[in-house]
């Protein structure tokens, strides 16, 4: 299993988590964006489950 951190900056913010939230809003209408969010949420998953 693998710790995943996320990057946030100096402000509190996390451009990461920005990105995502973008594309979980603009995956309602566009199934090149949905793919790729789902892509990203897969690969996060797979991320905290492996174990090595």
């Amino acid at each position: 299993m693998f710790e995943i951190i996320y990057f946030v900056n100096n402000n509190g913010v996390s451009p990461l988590k920005k990105y995502i939230n973008g594309l979980a809003k603009k995956s309602q209408k566009s199934k090149n964006t949905r793919i790729r969010f789902n892509k990203i949420g897969s690969y996060i998953n797979i991320l905290r489950t492996s174990i090595m």
